[in-house]
């Protein structure tokens, strides 16, 4: 039985550039809050198999996308906490506007042009059969650089912030399956996210993120809780003084 009604608002800032500077903090859940990455015991998170995967995954974001920064991050049993900063302008700042061109070149992938070398990641497909092709990371790196060329459009998922997240959710979603050798694991649709505006917000969620698993008994991602999804919004809402949207 599914403890949760679905709620398909909009939960993206319609008028904001998920692509400006700044820190933002995400919260990204299972598919129905199924417990896939550990237990928490004592207040602290173990990590299984799964959840190991999660933290390569999100370490290995800055390695793509080199103008973002982690801050404090969170696995727990059926979620994730993050923090990342995206620090755009301070690259242009220091390589000048040729930044838009020769980026691209530094992975040694050119987005668009014919005959371009692209790191290849080995997996294996729902059969079990081994194949060559792109990490969700790498896919969504050279999709959001390519962005960076283009003006803001209405299609939010053509930003940098919701680029990373998809990225990270695929690869992640990718190499779990492969060592199962089926796909079953997957990811809630969208994520939570909340753009910081001060130094003090800041640190109350980086606090909050640290918190997160000695309040595992309370926590509104508690599949044992039965919170329905508008009811979780409004709790992070609220918890970090966000608006409604």
């Amino acid at each position: 039985m599914n403890f949760y009604l679905p709620e398909r608002k909009r939960i993206r800032l319609s008028e904001y550039d998920y692509s400006s500077d700044g820190d933002y903090f995400v919260t990204i859940c299972t598919k129905d809050r199924q417990n896939f990455f550990g237990e928490i015991r004592n207040g602290i998170m173990g990590l299984n198999e799964f959840g190991c995967i999660v933290a390569k995954g999100w370490q290995e974001i800055p390695k793509y996308f080199d103008y973002v920064k982690l801050d404090d991050w969170q696995i727990m049993p059926n979620h994730f906490h993050g923090v990342l900063n995206i620090e755009i302008s301070e690259i242009r700042k220091s390589v000048g506007d040729a930044f838009l061109r020769p980026v691209e070149m530094r992975n040694d992938v050119i987005p668009n042009q014919p005959n371009t070398t692209i790191p290849a990641v080995p997996s294996r497909d729902a059969n079990g059969i081994w194949c060559v092709g792109m990490s969700g990371l790498q896919i969504s790196a050279i999709q959001s650089r390519d962005a960076r060329m283009r003006p803001l459009r209405v299609d939010r998922t053509k930003m940098i912030l919701p680029k990373i997240i998809h990225g990270f959710k695929s690869a992640v979603t990718r190499e779990i399956n492969r060592i199962q050798n089926k796909i079953f694991f997957q990811w809630q649709r969208s994520y939570y996210d909340h753009i910081i505006r001060d130094e003090k917000s800041l640190n109350n969620i980086c606090e909050y993120i640290r918190n997160n698993p000695h309040k595992w008994t309370l926590d509104y991602e508690n599949r044992k809780n039965q919170y329905r999804e508008i009811e979780i919004k409004n709790h992070y809402d609220c918890l970090f003084n966000k608006h409604s949207v």
